[in-house]
């Protein structure tokens, strides 16, 4: 249905609805770079298409919706019954550069299938993170992966691959796979629960695998059976669960309490991710008449004090300000040779054309000869002219260089 991809993309989509569609990635919609607030939206019965297509390239993921390198919410939606190889609902690609964060927050993603990620396809890159608040992921179905399907880059920009993957508050009920996991990873350890791609806090996870998990991270963790004879969900769960949100029955084991300090260390995390939530703040306390006094009168001594300080400074800031005119024009200067040697770069970049601008970009995001030449759909030595071409424009000698120079540009 829909397909932007442009650095300069500044999306919001509201109340739509994405359904019945067919493509060989994102059958809904699929958005990548640039910015995207997406809110109240059903993506439903789309469907992978599979004509032409590399099976075994991750970025071509996501059933109904795909969201690459894109700075984006995706709220208060619901992803359900579609289909395709990589990501059965959702896939994602977070960016390799820059601070764009990706945030999915109460989102029902239920009932798709894939081969690999039954729910969700994420490719995570560079210690961007991708995270998953008070979200529903129910009844997915997959080979490998019943829920998740993940693979992550660590590029120059980050020394860290691990808890690239945020899970706070989700469900993760009854998904199922051949291999019987949960969470799947391509290329990677299979570490799960806290170590390598994920922090899981606060969830609700009920299924064929057990996950490991520690107990300061107030997640309930427990296979159908365990949670059946633990009181921790409906015996008719499995005709509800395709329909309804299932919640931790009340005073079971898996009704878990959180202790109002832990809440206010994820509300560090959280309000890092997004601006809508503020779990565990601190209320602010009003003061009692007494105290006013104690807290108005060291400020009144303060500011007499600092009345004389200012007075004393006074008459060395004249001296202070020549010596900074100085140093001020000295730094303009610095800055007016600079914005020259901006302004060559930037010169030759409009030189190139728009498809070795596009090679320009993907070298810098560190992408091999061969996976530009597939992506752009040239051959190998096609491309290989063009980063001839390119180099002798841009006055570089080399990859390293062309990074080096042009990373701040592109």
């Amino acid at each position: 249905t829909l397909h932007l991809s442009n650095d300069k993309n500044n999306v919001k989509i509201y109340a739509c609805e994405f359904y019945n569609n067919y493509a060989y990635k994102a059958a809904g919609f699929s958005i990548a770079n640039g910015k995207a607030n997406i809110d109240n939206v059903k993506v439903y019965n789309n469907y992978f298409c599979e004509y032409d297509v590399d099976k075994n390239n991750l970025q071509l993921c996501g059933g109904g919706i795909y969201l690459g390198g894109v700075d984006t919410t995706l709220t208060n939606s619901s992803i359900t019954n579609n289909k395709t190889t990589f990501g059965g609902g959702l896939g994602i690609s977070s960016s390799s550069s820059g601070n764009k964060q990706i945030v999915i927050e109460n989102v029902e993603i239920k009932n798709n299938q894939a081969n690999f990620g039954g729910a969700v396809c994420a490719h995570s890159l560079a210690g961007q993170t991708i995270n998953f608040i008070n979200c529903d992921i129910s009844n997915n179905r997959a080979t490998t992966g019943s829920a998740f399907y993940t693979s992550v880059y660590a590029y120059w920009l980050s020394s860290n691959n691990g808890g690239l993957i945020n899970l706070f508050f989700c469900s993760v009920l009854l998904n199922t796979a051949n291999d019987a996991n949960t969470f799947g990873y391509y290329n990677t350890n299979n570490t799960k629960g806290l170590l390598g791609n994920f922090a899981i806090k606060g969830c609700f996870i009920v299924g064929n695998d057990t996950l490991q998990s520690n107990e300061e991270d107030y997640n309930y963790v427990a296979t159908l059976d365990t949670a059946l004879s633990d009181g921790a969900v409906p015996k008719n769960i499995t005709q509800t669960i395709a329909t309804k949100n299932i919640y931790p029955s009340s005073k079971s084991k898996a009704d878990i309490k959180v202790a109002p300090e832990i809440y206010h260390n994820w509300s560090k995390l959280l309000t890092k991710y997004t601006k809508t939530l503020n779990v565990g703040k601190n209320e602010t306390t009003s003061l009692e008449p007494f105290n006013i006094w104690i807290t108005i009168i060291p400020c009144i001594c303060l500011f007499v004090v600092g009345s004389g300080v200012l007075i004393v400074f006074a008459s060395k800031r004249k001296t202070k300000v020549k010596q900074n005119i100085a140093l001020s024009q000295t730094e303009q200067n610095q800055d007016i040779e600079k914005e020259s040697q901006d302004c060559e770069e930037i010169t030759l970049l409009k030189s190139l054309t728009e498809r070795e601008l596009k090679i320009v970009e993907m070298s810098i995001h560190l992408k091999k000869r061969k996976e530009i030449a597939d992506e752009l759909c040239f051959s190998e030595n096609t491309i290989k002219k063009d980063l001839t071409s390119i180099y002798a424009k841009l006055k570089v000698q080399d990859k390293n260089e062309l990074i080096s120079k042009y990373k701040d540009f592109i």
